[in-house]
């Protein structure tokens, strides 16, 4: 997950003041602030602006890694279905396989509708 020396985008320690991106182009992107970040950049327009700029780059890098994890293991789910011994393990496995969502790829196309993909073998 995305660590910078003043913003987060988890909540730990010291980065515990919440915030969401305002001036980019997806809005609402959570991300954790710490003490410093509040009493010297808050209220500083333009550094804010390149913050959540950092923040909204970060946050669609984590959602790409996400993505392709939630991918491969759906086709891990595809590949175990297609090992059982009868054709109504098989059958069964697959639905669940297909069934499987994939969360943080809708997401990522959602808020990021610009990025080229390429179509999931997983779906």
């Amino acid at each position: 997950m995305y660590k910078s020396s003043t913003i987060a985008l988890q909540q730990k320690e010291p980065f515990v003041h919440p915030l969401q991106t305002k001036l980019t182009e997806v809005k609402g992107i959570p991300y954790f602030v710490d003490a410093g970040f509040m009493k010297t950049i808050y209220r500083n327009r333009y550094k804010i602006a390149q913050v959540e700029r950092m923040v909204q780059t970060a946050y669609e890098g984590y959602l790409v890694d996400e993505c392709k994890s939630q991918e491969k293991y759906k086709s891990s789910l595809l590949a175990e279905a297609n090992k059982k011994e009868s054709h109504a393990e098989v059958t069964a496995a697959r639905k669940a396989a297909q069934q499987f969502e994939l969360s943080r790829c809708d997401e990522l196309r959602d808020l990021f509708p610009h990025r080229k993909y390429r179509k999931s073998r997983a779906t």
